[in-house]
């Protein structure tokens, strides 16, 4: 994060948190039906990275239920009464969270961020349930088809660890 941003305009960068994951070089990147969600394909794996501020409290509540969010940890800090993010820190990077800021922002402090990644073998299904995304830009299948797979795949491979877990 080069400069900073207002803290109500923050997103996670999903694009760098798909490459860090899934692997860099020829990433694909494949809209939804959702403002600021998409579908990538890196170099090694792919799938879904969905900021927490794209989803309303209902659907971050039911996707928390099957998928753990991942934590990204932001600077933030007070300027003239209103919040912004001075730097942010990949859950996937080893870089120092050592930072400068200038001295005009207050109360500073480290927070955490959530976002989730949903993988493209199995826990794709779960946002495409629940909270109806439509994967099916780039993809040569039907909504309907894409819904099946997502149900069966569901069924299959979520549903039986899910139990064993509760």
């Amino acid at each position: 994060m080069k400069k900073t941003i207002k803290l109500a305009d923050f997103r996670v960068n999903s694009r760098q948190m798909a490459e860090q994951s899934w692997g860099t070089g020829g990433t694909s990147v494949y809209k939804t039906n959702r403002k600021n969600i998409n579908w990538f394909s890196c170099s090694g794996h792919g799938g879904l990275v969905i900021d927490s501020k794209d989803l309303t409290p209902a659907e971050y509540a039911i996707l928390s239920q099957y998928q753990k969010p991942e934590k990204m940890n932001i600077l933030t800090g007070f300027k003239n009464g209103e919040k912004f993010v001075l730097a942010s820190s990949s859950p996937f990077s080893f870089r120092s969270k050592r930072v400068t800021y200038p001295a005009i922002y207050t109360s500073v402090q480290w927070e955490a961020h959530d976002f989730f990644m949903f993988e493209e073998d199995c826990s794709w299904c779960i946002p495409v349930l629940f909270i109806d995304l439509d994967t099916t830009a780039g993809s040569p299948n039907t909504k309907e088809d894409i819904k099946k797979q997502a149900e069966q795949t569901f069924n299959d491979w979520i549903l039986p660890y899910q139990n064993k877990t509760a």
